[in-house]
């Protein structure tokens, strides 16, 4: 599948924190608690403090990273990192405080990631994202890095509902589907950036009536929707109990989405989690069930 989208999987080699901190919990018999931001943040700054091997790294790094946190940078020399003007600068970033100034800190760490220089195995750029990748394993952050195409990107990840794979993977199952990815990748985005409002509502319902569109070839929105489906999903020989329930649900995804994409500013972020999931419930369920079909008539 071209441009699939990857989680970033821990190496053992690089785990030796998180294998203590687990299996001390192990032999206690306690849950291994959270790490909270603070740890997070202090954790990704050493990874960032390891990535800058001379004057020219830093000065790199400092120039980018202050103009994505809206500071002036004077283009001073400095030769080290520590007790530089871009540690100072991010020891003073207050990530715990709102999420919107996470967001930017992922910013931060996703440039990073992907302005490391390439030797030719990589060493560095994995090092650093297996840290970053470590450090979000010991948080409680709803974020999950993974590799795209050549590039390193967060994904939103509330583990709340499903597991990392249902967000990536439909990204990865709408490869065939442009139209319909972008919107989704374009949810996804907003939501990392902390936006829960109605133009991340209408990007998901756009995502799946573009979907539909391409899916059941036509040109049709999505209330109207209801009998081509019905068509569909008969020749599909599914239990009626589920054919009726999958349209219940179309039906008040598409009510929700007239009500809130068109007359609310802002909307509840559990509720937009839920959306999310279950546009992605959605086309998950007609591939498989596409996909099915298509291995029996191969067969």
């Amino acid at each position: 599948m071209e441009n699939s989208i990857k989680p970033i999987e821990i190496d053992d080699d690089y785990a030796d924190i998180l294998k203590i901190k687990e299996q001390y919990a192990y032999r206690f018999g306690y849950t291994r608690p959270k790490e909270d931001l603070i740890a997070f943040k202090n954790r990704t700054i050493a990874a960032i403090a390891s990535t800058i091997y001379d004057e020219y790294d830093l000065q790199f790094y400092t120039r980018k990273i202050f103009e994505l946190l809206g500071y002036p940078y004077t283009g001073v020399k400095e030769w080290g990192f520590d007790g530089s003007l871009l540690h100072q600068a991010l020891g003073t970033v207050k990530i715990e405080k709102d999420k919107s100034i996470l967001y930017i800190w992922f910013q931060i760490l996703e440039f990073v990631a992907n302005s490391i220089t390439r030797a030719d195995d990589c060493s560095r750029q994995y090092a650093f994202v297996q840290k970053i990748a470590i450090a979000l394993k010991l948080s409680g952050i709803n974020a999950v890095i993974c590799i795209d195409g050549e590039e390193y990107k967060f994904f939103p990840y509330s583990e709340a509902f499903f597991d990392k794979p249902m967000v990536v993977d439909v990204i990865n199952w709408l490869s065939t589907y442009e139209k319909a990815q972008n919107q989704y990748r374009q949810a996804l985005n907003d939501m990392l950036k902390g936006k829960y409002d109605r133009q991340v509502v209408d990007s998901l319902r756009l995502a799946l009536e573009l979907f539909l569109k391409q899916f059941l070839g036509n040109d049709k929105s999505l209330e109207n929707q209801v009998k081509d489906l019905g068509v569909y999903l008969k020749n599909k020989n599914l239990s009626s109990e589920v054919s009726n329930m999958f349209f219940k649900l179309i039906d008040c995804y598409a009510k929700y989405n007239n009500s809130h994409a068109k007359h609310d500013d802002s909307v509840d972020e559990n509720e937009l989690d839920f959306l999310l999931y279950l546009t992605g419930s959605f086309i998950r369920f007609l591939i498989k069930i596409n996909n099915k079909n298509m291995i029996v008539a191969d067969s």
